[in-house]
């Protein structure tokens, strides 16, 4: 029994009727610092006064206006294009603001109206940090130059290489750091930095484990110098003229001599041989710590930070390490020893412990009533796996990120480590209206690759890689009055119109934009009511099904010449019924046909890919689908709330549904 469906047609208001109204249209509502920012505004009323630059206002969430230069152009009474370059504006929200409009509806009325957007943009620290970073790439000390090659790396790559760079140059013959001056401390984040740089850290790794105080690693001998004596080591006499090396077996040893003696221990490891314990009398008691503590330097004495820091960095590296010592000597008042043992032991203690105390933020010690900055940050990721903390933490520490070269590097390392500079480029001009201009493109951060569709009569290059900036004379022939130049970057884009005529617009008929349709501006529904359409389908291997499903406009403005596009071997297993569309009119849902697995006999268990709604200027929308086949003997339904149609005969090119 064939089910009919029923075609309800919607009547829209014209885009400029009844209502004053300013409309605002951009392409993106999504920018980096210093990008240009393109928009149309079109008004349904007859403005009194003149529209000039003062119309527009660029205002934060709080309503703070921000300065801008930006350029105006009439393209008729009704219908005006602006672009401007953004400021260096932090990450969050703004808006763009028509303001002050006045015209007349019987008395003199005003209107306003503003377009939400959002500007993608790094932490401030990490600009404050390249203004600290030294000529040769370093910072104050190894341990924050390795922080800052961390922190660095996906924002500023060309500085963190430099820090790097520093590190190699500056490494000790032995492996550690500083050089000639070595420490834990700092050779346990310098083991981290060129670990994640890919360089060879086998002498450093191989240090920071032979600097633990553990008598396991290595070959250990007495020494004892003295011109003639007799000596009972560990009850055993020896008789020394000059000096005897002799190989230790415990770590306690006890000398007892005739005379005055000197007598020190030699640690030997993977070929580096160093000496420790120098002590000169007759009665020596000398003891190697077997704790499995780190000093702050070679086995020194047992330093709760530098056991830290070197277990966490040869845990990293996915080395074996011993953390007895670590949590016995653990305070219980003190944020980073937590943070630290966490880190390493993923303790429930721990865990505990740094979330009881979390007040937005951490203090140094418990108890304390203002937050410790580079405790924080350690707690912080420690509890990364917490997304509500850390996220807390991220939004709290963000803005302590320009007040210490460390505090700054900890924060942004631990809390920010993933965030990547945006692509950045400003175009001049946003809109051609004269014959001969010049173009210029500029980059604003790191170098990019851009492509450049353009008329073949502009002689303008398909691929460029740009460094800073770039500039084109542009003439435009006598016979041309309307076109465009897409510049392409990064999955972004600028649409660039070619306008030489005037153009006759009125304000009861919906006017033609310049700039390109917003992307997902059409989105996928799988029925009439709004539920969005299923990005995995699972069906019987032997079904066929056919359903529809629908796309809503959601723009102000009809988009025209729209076309499908089914990528990968989706396209082995599915058929549209319609691959071209004339237009869609603003609020108007388009009802599509798809027909999967008409054959029934499919060759792989899982087909892949994309259905893309193209539209002149590019992609509007793209829907990744995934079908799976079972083989169960049920039909599946891809819609629950249409009815299902079986005869392609009957479907309908286009239907207008009510939205709901």
């Amino acid at each position: 029994m064939k089910k009919i469906l029923i075609l309800l047609l919607l009547i829209l208001p014209i885009v400029y009727a009844q209502n004053p109204q300013i409309i605002i249209s951009s392409s993106r509502d999504n920018y980096a610092s210093l990008e240009t920012f393109q928009a149309e505004i079109f008004f349904n009323i007859d403005p009194v006064n003149e529209i000039t630059v003062s119309n527009f206002v660029l205002t934060d969430s709080l309503n703070n206006k921000i300065p801008i230069a930006l350029f105006l152009n009439k393209i008729s009474n009704n219908h005006y294009f602006v672009y401007f370059n953004l400021p260096d504006l932090a990450k969050g929200a703004y808006n763009f603001n028509v303001v002050n409009v006045r015209y007349i509806d019987q008395t003199l009325k005003q209107i306003s109206t503003s377009k939400s957007f959002t500007i993608e943009n790094i932490n401030p620290g990490f600009t404050y940090l390249i203004n600290q970073q030294n000529q040769d790439g370093s910072f104050n000390t190894v341990k924050e130059t390795a922080l800052a090659a961390l922190a660095l790396k996906n924002t500023y790559p060309e500085n963190s290489q430099k820090t790097i760079s520093y590190l190699i140059n500056n490494i000790d013959n032995s492996g550690c750091f500083p050089k000639n001056n070595c420490n834990t401390i700092d050779t346990s984040f310098a083991l981290l930095a060129l670990k994640e740089f890919n360089k060879d850290v086998t002498k450093t790794k191989n240090w920071l484990k032979d600097a633990q105080n553990n008598f396991n690693i290595g070959t250990w001998s007495l020494n004892i110098e003295t011109k003639n004596s007799t000596c009972n080591i560990n009850n055993n006499n020896y008789n020394i003229n000059n000096k005897l090396s002799l190989q230790i077996i415990n770590n306690n040893v006890l000398v007892n001599c005739s005379s005055s003696v000197l007598a020190y221990i030699t640690h030997s490891y993977l070929g580096n041989v160093v000496n420790l314990s120098q002590t000169q009398g007759n009665s020596i008691n000398l003891t190697i710590d077997d704790s499995g503590c780190y000093g702050v330097n070679y086995r020194g004495n047992c330093d709760y930070e530098a056991t830290g820091y070197a277990l966490y960095s040869l845990l990293r590296l996915n080395e074996i390490i011993q953390t007895k010592w670590l949590e016995n000597n653990a305070k219980d008042t003190k944020t980073l020893d937590q943070a630290l043992l966490y880190l390493v032991k993923k303790n429930s203690y721990s865990y505990d412990w740094l979330l009881n105390n979390f007040n937005n933020g951490w203090p140094y010690y418990s108890g304390d009533s203002q937050i410790d900055v580079y405790s924080s940050a350690f707690a912080a990721f420690a509890l990364s796996e917490n997304k509500e903390i850390f996220e807390n933490s991220k939004l709290i520490l963000s803005k302590r990120t320009t007040e210490s070269v460390l505090n700054s590097l900890s924060i942004l390392y631990f809390l920010f480590q993933n965030e990547k500079l945006p692509s950045s480029i400003s175009i001049s001009p946003g809109i051609i209206n004269t014959r001969e201009t010049k173009l210029e493109i500029k980059n604003n951060y790191n170098k990019l690759n851009l492509t450049i569709e353009a008329p073949s009569y502009l002689n303008l290059p398909k691929d460029i890689t740009l460094d800073n900036f770039v500039s084109f004379n542009i003439k435009i022939p006598i016979n041309i009055s309307k076109d465009n130049i897409k510049i392409n970057y990064n999955e972004k884009s600028y649409l660039i119109p070619i306008i030489l005529e005037t153009i006759e617009e009125s304000k009861d008929i919906e006017p033609e934009p310049l700039l390109a349709p917003p992307k997902e501006v059409i989105i996928f529904l799988n029925s009439s009511y709004g539920i969005e359409f299923p990005q995995k389908i699972k069906i019987d291997k032997y079904s066929s099904p056919n359903n529809p499903f629908y796309l809503l406009n959601k723009w102000d403005f009809t988009i025209r010449n729209i076309s499908f596009v089914i990528t990968g071997n989706l396209k082995e297993i599915i058929r549209l019924n319609i691959t071209n569309v004339n237009e869609i009119k603003p609020n108007e849902t388009f009802q599509q046909y798809i027909w999967i697995n008409e054959r029934k006999n499919p060759s792989l268990d899982n087909y892949n890919g994309e259905i893309i709604i193209l539209h002149s200027q590019g992609i509007i929308n793209a829907l990744p689908l995934s079908i799976g086949f079972k083989e169960e003997n049920k039909s599946p339904k891809l819609n629950q709330t249409v009815e299902n149609k079986t005869n392609k005969e009957e479907t309908s090119n286009k239907t207008v549904i009510p939205e709901k």
